[in-house]
């Protein structure tokens, strides 16, 4: 490259450069939208550089338990909230087809941390592995199906997300007014796509009505940067964390992230943790 091909570049690298340094300023000025008390737990290592290079974090969550037949919590007046047409009724004339090339749309998520959706997960999981011992005892399971329902049972209690999507909206705070506790919920920016499903019914040998269900594919920052100053907080375990997963050891390290006015996330604090009793 030219001299002066060097020095555009160089320019270009500059104003690029200050305009995220500009945006970052904005999104953290003032009051926190959100700020949360996370852990390892929803808050996995992303990414480990070297000496010189960055460490992330990423947002970890799940959503809720849904039915193979039915929508759930993400159906028809979900979907239409995010911001899709769903207008055309499902047994019109090529509606399967136009719902089936709808594309996926930028919208809001609702998230809840250590929540009423997190412990009505965690108690369908609890009544999945009761219903397995039943089936153990009475001779159905044999002790391999048992004891990997149990381990994972275990590495569910010790290291699943607390992070659960509990809601949907093309407005965020239209979600920030239906969620207001910025202690326990965030809003984030999320990619949402529609699906139309016609579920088979197999027992029944029959092809059952169809419906519309919505799902957040991912949120658009979900990555927290460590800054070099809190970097040491690890104390170097970054191959340990990397090596063994956190559902089988529990968490390592707390977090607590904070959402700003542009709702991008960042690392407000990060502490160690003392190891979970197994």
């Amino acid at each position: 490259m030219t001299r002066p091909g060097l020095m555009a570049a160089a320019v270009l690298a500059l104003a690029a450069n200050g305009v995220a340094l500009v945006g970052v300023a904005r999104n953290r000025a003032g009051e926190p939208r959100a700020e949360l008390n996370l852990t390892e737990r929803e808050a996995p290592l992303a990414w480990v550089g070297d000496e010189n290079s960055g460490l992330s974090l990423r947002l970890e969550w799940a959503e809720p338990r849904r039915d193979w037949s039915e929508p759930g919590w993400f159906g028809r007046e979900e979907l239409e909230a995010a911001g899709f047409d769903c207008s055309l009724p499902l047994d019109a004339e090529g509606a399967e087809l136009r719902y089936r090339k709808v594309l996926p749309i930028e919208a809001y998520a609702a998230l809840e941390y250590d929540g009423e959706a997190w412990r009505t997960w965690l108690a369908a999981e609890e009544a999945d592995l009761a219903k397995a011992e039943a089936e153990f005892r009475r001779g159905r399971l044999d002790a391999r199906a048992i004891d990997w329902q149990r381990q994972r049972m275990k590495g569910i209690r010790v290291g699943h997300t607390r992070l659960f999507l509990i809601d949907v909206d093309r407005e965020a705070a239209r979600l920030r007014e239906r969620h207001p506790d910025g202690s326990r919920t965030l809003v984030a920016h999320a990619l949402v796509r529609l699906d139309y499903v016609q579920p088979w019914d197999e027992a029944r040998k029959k092809q059952l009505p169809p419906f519309l269900r919505g799902s957040v594919e991912s949120l658009l920052v979900d990555s927290l940067h460590v800054p070099r100053a809190q970097r040491a907080t690890l104390g170097g375990r970054e191959d340990q964390l990397r090596r063994s997963p956190v559902t089988e050891r529990g968490p390592m390290y707390a977090v607590r992230v904070a959402y700003g006015s542009r709702l991008e996330p960042w690392i407000a604090d990060l502490r160690s943790l003392a190891p979970t009793p197994h």
